[in-house]
């Protein structure tokens, strides 16, 4: 009985100390807003363009209905992005950009307003001058080095894929690497492809540079996934934003590929 009252006694003080807080979202910047993920290139400018969900109603639609999309180039207008599907656009295949241009989003919608990326540069193709391929007979394990000069080593970051097919097989195909890391110049990598590369003739090997503020949102994206929702980490990291009035990127990139034939 007595520890019966002690529960209750305990209760009751614990009730009597609760606060309550009404949360403001606009306070927390949580509100509703055009979210922009863009990538830059000279064959291939697009953009995912939508909203982000309400924290009340994660089940509403991301969808804008009609927004005004725009690349600007040094500040000024330069030409529309026209839809090719649900929340994605790109430019017209006719369109050419210029070197050393700063290039930026500019997007306006009549329910959440304008919001505007971050400036880009276009990124200039590495030279493949070669590849070869070897056995580690320590690790016992399949080696592809891609050699590579990249203009800006100091700036750039890569990331190699590798499709591999045969001669007498259409429907084969294989896949394999993906890794980004941040060496540049005239630069020697490895891929550790294991017996990969055995089971085919030939290969089409790509070489992606990516810009510094595509790969800080996709590590801060990675570091946020990590640690959100988890009672192991005391910090979790923000996911990186470079959109004013808005949420996301805007990230230059450019593929360059290479035919390994055995």
């Amino acid at each position: 009985m007595l520890s019966y009252a002690l529960i209750v006694a305990l209760s009751i003080v614990i009730t009597a100390c609760e606060r309550v807080i009404e949360v403001d979202f606009d306070e927390l910047n949580l509100k509703q807003k055009i979210a922009i993920q863009g990538y830059l290139s000279k064959d291939n400018t697009r953009a995912y363009i939508f909203k982000s969900l309400p924290l009340d109603n994660l089940k509403a639609s991301n969808y804008l209905e009609s927004p005004k999309v725009w690349l600007y180039k040094n500040n000024i207008p330069y030409v529309p992005f026209y839809e090719t599907d649900s929340c994605k656009y790109k430019l017209n295949d006719s369109i050419i950009l210029s070197d050393n241009a700063d290039y930026n989003i500019v997007v306006e919608d009549n329910e959440l307003g304008k919001a505007v990326s971050n400036a880009q540069q276009l990124l200039q193709k590495v030279t493949i001058d070669t590849m070869y391929f070897t056995y580690d007979t320590i690790q016992w394990r399949g080696l592809l080095y891609v050699e590579f000069f990249d203009y800006n080593p100091n700036y750039n970051w890569h990331s190699i894929s590798i499709k591999g097919y045969r001669k007498n097989d259409p429907s084969f195909e294989m896949s394999t690497g993906g890794s980004i890391d941040d060496s540049g110049y005239r630069t020697n990598k490895r891929v550790y492809c294991d017996y990969f590369l055995s089971r085919f003739d030939s290969a089409i090997v790509t070489v992606t540079t990516i810009s510094d503020v595509l790969i800080d949102f996709i590590i801060s994206h990675d570091d946020h996934s990590v640690t959100f929702g988890s009672y192991d980490y005391e910090t979790i990291f923000p996911v990186k934003n470079y959109i004013t009035n808005g949420y996301g990127f805007f990230g230059a990139q450019e593929k360059s590929t290479y035919i390994y034939n055995k």
